[in-house]
């Protein structure tokens, strides 16, 4: 089993930094609650590091809304008319992937 390392996540020159759920830099800071305006996921941080969790304000956990953003655009379903396309610039980082249990040790 591989084990999964959390991504570094240092923001680019303009300072934003990757949402954990769909990849894009959308974000101001690293778990600061902001909302992703591409996917809707509201970064906590703790979900990033427990992927599993499902009792963060995002009601599911990140493996799952990962799984829903590849589906149909959103982290769930209900909000996929707040979300949008990335703009030039928040495109996602090269190797970046969604997290796998059966490849990613989280503990």
């Amino acid at each position: 089993m591989a084990s999964w390392r959390r991504p570094t996540n240092a923001p680019d020159s303009h300072g934003a930094w990757l949402c954990p759920c769909c990849g894009h830099r959308t974000l101001e800071g690293a778990g600061d609650y902001d909302l992703c305006p591409v996917c809707f996921w509201e970064d906590a941080g703790d979900q990033l590091r427990w992927p599993t969790m499902t009792d963060g304000p995002n009601g599911i956990s990140l493996i799952e809304a990962q799984r829903t953003f590849a589906e149909v655009g959103a982290c769930a379903q209900a909000f996929v008319p707040q979300t949008r396309d990335p703009w030039p610039g928040e495109e996602r980082e090269a190797g970046w992937r969604v997290l796998d249990p059966e490849l990613d040790d989280f503990e």
